[in-house]
């Protein structure tokens, strides 16, 4: 499945939510996710994979609290029709931290690492409530096992290279 599939299984027709905001993605915290806020704008909008470290080289200072990803509608059908060309965006975090209702009616996705403790303080902490309510990921270098817990979870096992092109 490539990324573009991620997000237009995740995205509605409408770059926006009822309430007016982007959907949102979230994706793991730490810092040893093989996604986090740091590669995944670049492997979102453009299908490239970058490792973390790689990714936060090219961008000093303070961790993002959010990032923005758009694609072009194109990119999601393969169809080249300008004249309804439009993007889709969905907003990154990898904090839930503070979500209110509202906030957890706007989440279409969530990249898990396969720790429960990631879910701490969500509004589904048990991942078997979380992923029969949103679109669940896991991302792992192909080279990995999928760990027990991923397989027991309503995700999709997303693979990607452990080199680096």
């Amino acid at each position: 499945m490539g990324t573009g599939a991620v997000l237009s299984r995740t995205s509605s027709n409408s770059s926006m939510t009822a309430s007016g905001k982007p959907p949102i993605v979230i994706v793991p915290a730490a810092a040893t996710a093989v996604i986090t806020i740091y590669n995944a704008k670049r492997f979102l909008e453009d299908g490239i994979f970058e490792p973390t470290n790689v990714a936060r080289q090219r961008q000093p200072g303070r961790r993002p609290a959010n990032i923005k990803v758009q694609r072009n509608e194109k990119s999601f059908t393969g169809r080249d029709d300008s004249s309804r060309s439009r993007f889709k965006g969905v907003m990154v975090v990898d904090s839930a931290e503070g979500f209110r209702d509202e906030d957890w009616l706007r989440v279409v996705a969530v990249f898990s690492t396969g720790a429960t403790w990631q879910f701490n303080g969500w509004k589904y902490d048990k991942p078997v409530d979380l992923f029969s309510n949103v679109k669940g990921y896991h991302l792992k270098y192909h080279d990995e096992e999928t760990k027990p817990t991923i397989k027991s979870w309503n995700v999709s096992i997303l693979t990607v290279s452990s080199r680096q092109s």
